[in-house]
C-alpha cells in the first residue's frame, strides 16, 4: 500500500515538472509589457520574437499583453497568427494597440484586440500595409488614421466588434 502511493506521488511529482519545464507544449507563451520596433537592432522586438536585420522584419514568437510602437520606417511585423492584447493588470489604461508612427510599414498575420484603438497610424504616416489580420473587440476603433496619414493599403483583414472598423 504505502509503495503505490510513493509511486503514484512519483507520477504526480514528474508530470508537475514535465509542465512546469515545457510552458510551451501545453499554454502558449506570452510576454507582458510594451514593445518598440526600430530599425537599430529592432528595438526590443527580440522580447516577443526574432529580430531579422537583413529584412527589417520582427517576427513574433508568443502572445504579447501590452502595445507596440513602431518608430523606423521599412519595418515588417509578422505576427505570425499571434495575438496582441491589453493587459488588464497594467497600472495605466493602455490607449493603443499598435501605433505606427512612420511610413511604408508591413503588418502581416496579427490578431489585435481589446484596446480603444487596436491600430493608429499617426499623421503625416503613408504607404502602410496590413494584411491577413484580425482586429476585434476595439472600444473605438478597429483603425485609427489621423486626417494627415494615408495611401495605406488593406487587404484580407477581417474586423469584429469594433464601435467602428476603420475611422479616418
Amino acid at each position: 500500500m504505502f509503495s503505490q502511493k510513493l509511486i503514484l506521488l512519483s507520477l504526480y511529482v514528474v508530470i508537475f515538472l514535465i509542465l512546469l519545464c515545457s510552458p510551451g507544449l501545453i499554454f502558449a507563451e506570452t510576454y507582458t509589457g510594451d514593445i518598440y520596433i526600430n530599425s537599430t537592432s529592432g528595438g526590443n522586438c527580440i522580447l516577443i520574437g526574432v529580430w531579422d536585420d537583413t529584412t527589417k522584419t520582427c517576427t513574433f514568437t508568443k502572445d504579447l499583453l501590452g502595445p507596440v510602437t513602431i518608430g523606423s520606417a521599412g519595418i515588417t511585423l509578422d505576427g505570425a497568427g499571434h495575438t496582441i492584447s491589453r493587459d488588464t493588470q497594467a497600472s495605466f489604461f493602455q490607449r493603443n494597440g499598435m501605433t505606427v508612427n512612420v511610413s511604408n510599414i508591413i503588418i502581416e498575420n496579427i490578431n489585435v484586440k481589446d484596446f480603444t484603438n487596436c491600430l493608429v497610424f499617426s499623421g503625416g504616416t503613408k504607404n502602410n500595409r496590413v494584411e491577413n489580420s484580425n482586429i476585434s473587440q476595439c472600444y473605438s476603433y478597429g483603425i485609427y488614421l489621423f486626417a494627415s496619414s494615408g495611401e495605406h493599403v488593406f487587404l484580407n483583414n477581417n474586423f469584429s466588434q469594433n464601435y467602428l472598423g476603420i475611422y479616418t
